[in-house]
């Protein structure tokens, strides 16, 4: 892999990273995913049950992958101004093996890690964003978070929105130009499992 350096700003970081899942078996979702394509960077948060997408910038590079381990992420996240530099696969020359590294640079300091094994679930296939008007059920945990991040990149009077956003999942914008986004996966089970009435009469 080829070096990779991006810029994000520290409190986008910090509303992605809430996203990640916490003492979760499947290792790889307890940290975030940076991906680089020829579509550009992507910081990607997903705990199973929602998920939060920032797209860093539009620059076309190669394909890659790297997962920031959770211990490094929660540090990092702990940032909530300025600019955070991400250097991936070695940028430095500080390391000679073959594991691939990465160094993340803020005013408060560097923090160096070493990535994930494991491979992050398909998150491309959840954001591909189609309005969807079918019913559905979200569990309101997630959709707190989702206004919490929202928060947490900058103050608002009202909460953020969800709405239909493709394959029963809501969406929401955590920012104000799209390019920091969530989304809710639906609850399984059918609206017949679940009341739809009170179970009174007044």
């Amino acid at each position: 892999m080829q070096p990779i350096s991006l810029q994000i700003d520290a409190k986008t970081f910090t509303a992605v990273a809430m996203f990640a899942a916490k003492g979760d078996i499947r290792h790889y979702l307890n940290g975030v995913l940076v991906e680089t394509g020829a579509n550009g960077a992507y910081l990607v948060g997903c705990n199973g049950h929602a998920l939060a997408v920032h797209k860093i910038d539009d620059e076309p590079r190669q394909d890659a992958q790297v997962i920031i381990p959770a211990a490094t992420m929660a540090l990092v996240a702990k940032i909530k101004k300025g600019t955070l530099s991400i250097d991936l696969g070695d940028v430095s020359g500080k390391y000679v093996d073959v594991k691939r590294k990465g160094e993340i640079r803020s005013m408060a300091g560097s923090f160096l890690f070493e990535e994930v094994d494991g491979t992050f679930p398909d998150w491309k296939r959840v954001a591909k964003h189609t309005p969807d008007p079918s019913i559905v059920f979200y569990d309101p945990r997630y959709v707190e978070l989702v206004n919490d991040a929202a928060q947490t990149i900058y103050k608002r009077s009202l909460p953020a929105l969800i709405r239909p956003g493709g394959q029963g999942c809501g969406f929401a914008m955590l920012d104000t130009d799209g390019r920091t986004c969530a989304w809710v996966l639906p609850l399984r089970g059918t609206v017949d499992e679940l009341a739809t009435h009170p179970g009174f009469t007044i």
